[in-house]
């Protein structure tokens, strides 16, 4: 496969798992974690 310009590829199950980790730490501290559209836009990203 050959690719004229950078992408990006994203594992759904990592995100889903990172995800996880970062909101069991953050609501130990009452934290609330926000994500920014411009970070990545994709659908699938955001529906995680």
């Amino acid at each position: 496969m050959s690719y004229t310009r950078p992408y990006y590829r994203l594992d759904l199950t990592l995100l889903q798992e990172t995800l996880t980790a970062a909101q069991s730490a953050a609501s130990q501290h009452t934290f609330v974690l926000k994500y920014a559209m411009k970070a990545n836009h994709e659908s699938k990203v955001l529906q995680r």
